[in-house]
């Protein structure tokens, strides 16, 4: 996998767009959850090579597994609802739960944060991650659930356009780790 399609898999694959109706309004618990992802994200690049060589696994196979998730993800994101605002958590827990898991430090980013820090190193993964995670931040503090009903759609609609593009990049993702096995 190359560095920018490392980059953008990572970016895109946070959806700023899909994440917002799941954070939590206040935009510092989301700025806090966000904080948190990222040093989540730069933890498993930074231990990508040993973890992989322990559970024995190549890097090719591992980015076969990474597209593989961040394909199903996307693909349960196209068809899944965005949940009831309501029914997001407050508070200042909510920095934890549901800001930075499992919203903003996915299981899918973080299997490719692995298989990209293992092909393209720590920086790679730092740089997607915080520009997915800084457009999280961004858009849940720009838009609320009290926006007009044409910024709602437009957010659906941007939020379907960058999973589908996900989706692409994971098909991209996976193809390179068969090629190369």
């Amino acid at each position: 996998m190359s560095t920018a399609v490392a980059v953008l898999a990572l970016a895109f694959g946070l959806n700023a767009f899909r994440r917002r109706r799941e954070l939590p309004g206040t935009p510092l618990y989301v700025a806090v959850g966000a904080v948190l992802a990222l040093a989540g994200y730069l933890v498993l690049a930074a231990v990508a090579d040993p973890l992989l060589d322990g559970l024995d696994i190549s890097a090719p196979n591992a980015r076969i597994g990474a597209g593989l998730t961040l394909g199903l993800a996307a693909v349960f994101d196209l068809f899944r609802r965005a949940p009831d605002p309501a029914s997001v958590p407050s508070g200042p827990l909510a920095s934890l739960a549901p800001a930075f898991f499992p919203v903003l430090f996915r299981p899918d980013v973080g299997v490719l944060a692995i298989s990209a820090g293992a092909d393209r190193g720590v920086g790679a993964v730092v740089v997607g991650a915080a520009i997915g995670l800084a457009a999280c931040v961004g858009w849940a503090a720009v838009v609320d659930d009290e926006a007009g009903p044409v910024t709602l759609r437009l957010e659906r609609g941007l939020g379907h356009l960058a999973t589908a593009f996900t989706l692409w990049l994971a098909v991209d993702v996976t193809v390179d780790g068969v090629i190369d096995v």
